[in-house]
């Protein structure tokens, strides 16, 4: 009965969430914009793409609710180890209309909710989806200013893939599923293992955008796996071609990897997160772009070994892109980065096969 009564909460927690969202709420989603919402329901922890933002009113809601209802089940508060909502929100459409002077707004909300409570004994899973228009004009007013503002900013467009995108990613992931099966062949135990890690992910991320589109991009994830692929090509190469750095470059490897993803899930206000990630991509990036370079130009290697540089002076800029514009810090438009990406990704793994294979 018991099991029964709080899964049955975990699946109102969602239903609540999408069928009767708090207006302030809405108009936060609405300020902030689409993205990865995670809603601590009971400490009041809240983030935006694993940034920290002010308590939602939700979760005051749904405490309170869950307060009363575990009380009259006689459930101890005390017994419940973790009650999260993760939704991925994404607001389109936006509507602000002026009749005779009063300010009415309205805009498209599509909720992809999860739910989840832990107790000691088990964990209980929920998740629902739904899409809806919804009104926000007066709560809104009383959180940021007046909906007017709105108009003033610059709109954020949706991009959708289009045709050619998904014909070059789809490409990409032909020439990474290669290098995996073919490409590192003869290699030793270390490369083969990161080299086979980079380009798996490298698939795996392009089979993914060509699934679910660029919105998979709005996943805080993003950060993370564009810091793999650099980290593991570099780590192969310096494993390769210098063997006196080897342990050196494996702690940095590690420690880097581990530094993003810790300054990625907790939030964290000041630069650090930044910090980090140039820090990380900076010394990758250059790796794989400067050490092909020098052995062809030196003779060690053939000279079109050169290519994997290129390769890594790319994925060094495409990791950097998507990295800074995960941080809330882009360095060009988004739209921009969402263009050039397929043909990036393409031109990239392209370098590092034929580098890898003819060098």
């Amino acid at each position: 009965m018991r099991r029964k009564v709080l899964q049955d909460f975990t699946n109102v927690l969602c239903q609540k969430f999408i069928q009767v969202p708090n207006g302030y709420d809405l108009a936060t989603f609405v300020h902030l914009g689409s993205g990865l919402y995670k809603l601590d329901i009971l400490t009041g922890a809240c983030t935006y793409n694993s940034i920290d933002i002010p308590t939602l009113k939700t979760c005051t809601e749904h405490k309170e609710w869950l307060i009363g209802q575990l009380s009259k089940n006689r459930i101890l508060l005390s017994e419940i180890q973790k009650i999260e909502l993760v939704v991925q929100v994404t607001v389109s459409n936006i509507n602000i209309r002026t009749p005779n002077n009063k300010v009415f707004a309205s805009a498209n909300f599509s909720f992809s909710c999860h739910s989840e409570i832990q107790t000691n004994e088990k964990s209980y899973k929920s998740e629902l989806h739904d899409e809806k228009v919804w009104g926000f004009d007066w709560y809104y007013e009383k959180l940021y200013g007046s909906p007017l503002e709105l108009l003033n900013q610059p709109k954020r467009v949706i991009m959708k893939m289009t045709s050619l995108d998904r014909v070059l990613l789809l490409l990409t992931g032909i020439l990474a599923a290669y290098q995996v099966a073919v490409g590192i062949n003869g290699l030793g135990e270390v490369p083969i293992i990161v080299y086979t890690i980079g380009f798996g992910v490298l698939l795996v991320a392009g089979l993914l955008l060509i699934i679910l589109g660029f919105e998979v991009l709005e996943s805080p994830i993003v950060v993370i796996v564009s810091t793999i692929i650099p980290l593991t090509i570099s780590l192969g190469l310096v494993w390769e071609h210098l063997a006196s750095f080897r342990t050196s470059y494996l702690v940095f490897a590690i420690s880097g990897f581990l530094a993003v993803l810790a300054t990625r899930t907790i939030p964290i206000k000041n630069k650090l997160p930044t910090i980090v990630i140039a820090i990380v991509h900076g010394v990758a990036g250059m790796t794989i772009f400067l050490l092909p370079s020098i052995l062809a130009a030196d003779g060690t290697q053939r000279p079109i070994f050169a290519l994997v540089g290129l390769g890594g002076a790319l994925i060094g800029l495409g990791g950097m892109l998507l990295s800074f514009l995960k941080a809330g810090r882009p360095i060009v438009p988004r739209e921009t980065i969402l263009k050039i990406l397929p043909a990036l990704l393409l031109l990239m793994t392209a370098c590092f096969v034929i580098g890898f294979k003819y060098g």
